[in-house]
């Protein structure tokens, strides 16, 4: 056992790294965690390969804002920061990173996925990037949508929320093996030991060659995604639709100035 917390657990099963997290939204807490073990499994010699999963029927519903009516700037950028340090901790690392998608992956859950070298879903898995229901826009999780679609599909999901089954994951090439809900982390850890007796050195090649490929271009709209999402949480729209679903009443467009403001 490597180590648990309370939203991310541990646990080296052969030369793989399993790290499931244990909560249904990633906080910057959960973020920072999987991260550094990211970093700290690629710095040894001991692992060859990390399997990344969740717990019960989600495997991530993307991240926790908390209320961002009331924080500041630097706590949105402070999540975004982590955001991007854990995506550049999967996409940086020498080991392969598989996802093994048990359940829902929404949001930022999905960008995870995308992230990853390879992914094994659930039957039962459900791919989307939801936030326009709740009246805000995925503004950072769209990069993984985008990369992996065209212009028409990818504005569809950001326009509509609407959800992809874990057969369309496959067929757009989100996922590479669709298996029984029971047995989606054995899938995962058995792909993760074929890629444990490959050649080290061939393997890290292989994600080096598609780190340059990429020229830093996946962090730059990363960055460019938590722009807008700083933007976007700082208007009145976002404010509305934020107390419109803590009070459970339909969102109502931009809120009316406040008369007593007005001198």
């Amino acid at each position: 056992m490597a180590g648990s917390g309370a939203s991310v657990s541990a646990e080296r099963i052969g030369r793989t790294l399993v790290l499931t997290m244990q909560t249904q939204k990633l906080t910057i807490s959960a973020m920072e965690r999987l991260a550094d073990e990211l970093t700290a499994a690629a710095s040894g010699s001991e692992l060859a390969a990390v399997v990344l999963t969740g717990r019960g029927d989600t495997f991530c519903r993307g991240g926790e804002l908390g209320d961002y009516t009331t924080g500041s700037t630097l706590d949105v950028m402070r999540f975004g920061q982590a955001f991007i340090a854990l995506h550049r901790a999967i996409t940086g690392i020498d080991l392969p990173v598989i996802a093994a998608v048990n359940g829902a992956a929404f949001g930022g859950g999905l960008n995870l996925v995308e992230a990853s070298d390879l992914a094994i879903a659930a039957r039962s898995a459900r791919f989307s990037v939801p936030e326009v229901r709740a009246g805000l826009a995925p503004m950072m999780a769209l990069v993984g949508v985008r990369r992996l679609m065209g212009r028409k599909s990818s504005m569809w999901m950001a326009l509509t929320g609407d959800e992809l089954n874990a057969q369309t994951a496959y067929e757009i090439g989100l996922v590479n093996q669709v298996v029984d809900d029971a047995e989606v982390l054995a899938s995962a850890l058995d792909v993760a030991r074929r890629l444990v007796s490959s050649n080290p050195v061939a393997i890290r090649l292989v994600k080096a060659a598609y780190r340059a490929m990429d020229e830093g271009q996946y962090e730059r709209q990363l960055l460019q995604g938590l722009h807008h999402l700083v933007v976007l949480l700082g208007s009145p729209e976002a404010k509305e639709a934020y107390r419109a679903r803590v009070e459970g009443r339909p969102f109502r467009g931009r809120p009316a100035r406040d008369s007593s403001a007005v001198s």
